[in-house]
């Protein structure tokens, strides 16, 4: 058995509940998944968002649903959910305008299977120093938004004195992790995990830069073709973002 997936759906309200008060039919809404009483919506729950009709349980404005406007598309506005996981794990970094970060799993700005990351860290952001006073990058914040080993470890091995390594991709398997480059930088390490408050807090900056969003969209794919969706996602560099489309 396989739960169902995912947890990033958005739609338009068909029908409420008679205790239902603040939304009625033909809202547009985006959904917290995590606000489902009988489990995360699309991660471990009873039900997942790719599904023509989605049970809203115990439904209220602004917990359960945001109400968006009918100039966004739902596509974009199916973004809301990860752009909350992203802004969670910005928030959990307590980074600074001044600050120096490196978000592995973003971009081929360092091409780490053919650069040597720490100097090109070094090149980028200059030279700081560990707690030993050995040289290292001097890259304030490393995020882990790609769920590999070599990641972690490089960040390690290449932080400063008091950097810090925020983790928000999923590592699907236990790695070893050298607690001797810990020692020497003092490094603090912080998890993140889902979005406690952000979900809603970035609704509105999807409705105002709806077309910057819209670029992270590289394929749309309907429900009808949803074997192709799932083949995409799976196939590594096959997509940037794959979303499942539903006829109106």
């Amino acid at each position: 058995f396989r739960p169902p997936v995912p947890p990033e759906p958005a739609g338009e309200i068909v029908d409420v509940g008679a205790e239902v008060t603040d939304l009625k039919v033909g809202d547009r809404v985006v959904v917290n998944p995590q606000g489902a009483p009988s489990g995360i919506i699309g991660c471990g729950g009873a039900q997942g968002g790719m599904r023509e009709y989605l049970l809203i349980e115990d439904a209220v404005l602004g917990k359960s649903v945001a109400v968006i406007p009918d100039t966004i598309p739902f596509d974009i506005a199916a973004l809301n959910e990860p752009m909350a996981v992203a802004r969670h794990c910005v928030n959990r970094s307590e980074a600074r305008p001044t600050d120096k970060v490196l978000v592995f799993g973003a971009d081929a700005v360092i091409d780490s299977s053919k650069e040597d990351v720490t100097a090109r860290l070094t090149e980028l952001h200059g030279q700081g120093a560990n707690s030993l006073g050995q040289p290292r990058p001097d890259t304030d914040i490393y995020i882990d938004a790609a769920g590999v080993a070599a990641v972690v470890n490089t960040a390690l091995t290449s932080a400063k004195w008091g950097a810090k390594l925020v983790t928000v991709a999923v590592h699907k398997k236990p790695e070893p992790i050298d607690f001797g480059a810990i020692l020497r930088s003092e490094m603090t390490i912080i998890g993140s995990q889902g979005y406690p408050t952000e979900i809603f807090e970035v609704t509105q900056e999807l409705v105002e830069h709806q077309d910057r969003f819209a670029r992270l969209i590289s394929h749309r794919v309907p429900f009808s073709e949803v074997e192709r969706a799932f083949d995409l996602t799976l196939t590594p560099g096959a997509a940037e973002k794959v979303v499942v489309t539903f006829d109106a």
